[in-house]
């Protein structure tokens, strides 16, 4: 798999049963596009070489490891960049066919990672990333995608305006559009993304707790 995410792409080898598969490989290639797409709605020019660049670099390893299936996916940045084409027929230029995922897509994506972990759970999943804010509902071993919300960690640290009242207002006005307003209350939440992990560590060192390790 290769993720072209908004904070960072990512590949990931896995080998071993379908079921239960093992990552054999695994390296990131910390690009924002995001910041790009944030600040005029583009990914950057330099944002766009670097990307290709690792794209590059990511085929050629898949292809030295005799990988026999592989997926490119990109998500958010690319999804609403107005460049976002271009960097995907830059993908495809090297030989890489890359998908753009849309919200819905990215948040079943999400919900089914968190399945293949866990098959019994009932609850909501939230995919936090650096360009959106996915949700789905998962019971019985299916996911049902929700809403994808632009409230990225990269939009949002960029809101002069963002106050904890005005982002509650923005969650509860995306859900309502989304007309996922009646989430049923006191299900378990599940929280995919690195940013959420950044947050559990920020709270882990702020609350003094002896934990040095959020499960991912």
């Amino acid at each position: 798999m290769i993720d072209v995410g908004s904070n960072a792409i990512r590949l990931v080898v896995y080998g071993g049963p379908p079921r239960a598969p093992l990552a054999i490989y695994n390296e990131k290639a910390r690009i924002a596009l995001g910041e790009g797409v944030a600040r005029n709605g583009r990914i950057s020019q330099e944002s766009m070489v670097e990307a290709v660049n690792a794209l590059n670099r990511f085929h050629t390893i898949t292809e030295a490891m005799g990988v026999g299936q592989l997926r490119a996916v990109a998500t958010a940045a690319t999804r609403t960049a107005s460049n976002g084409a271009d960097l995907i027929g830059r993908a495809a230029a090297i030989g890489l066919n890359l998908e753009l995922l849309s919200g819905e897509l990215e948040a079943r994506a999400a919900a089914m990672g968190v399945l293949c972990d866990s098959p019994w759970v009932d609850g909501y999943v939230a995919d936090l990333g650096g360009g959106s804010l996915e949700l789905a509902r998962v019971k019985g071993c299916d996911a049902t995608p929700l809403c994808s919300l632009p409230l990225g960690t990269i939009p949002l640290s960029r809101r002069k305006d963002l106050s904890i009242k005005s982002l509650a207002r923005e969650i509860e006005d995306g859900l309502t559009q989304a007309r996922a307003a009646q989430l049923e209350p006191g299900l378990p939440l599940y929280l995919v993304g690195g940013s959420w992990r950044a947050l559990g560590q920020l709270h882990i060192l702020h609350s003094a707790q002896p934990l040095h390790f959020v499960k991912p």
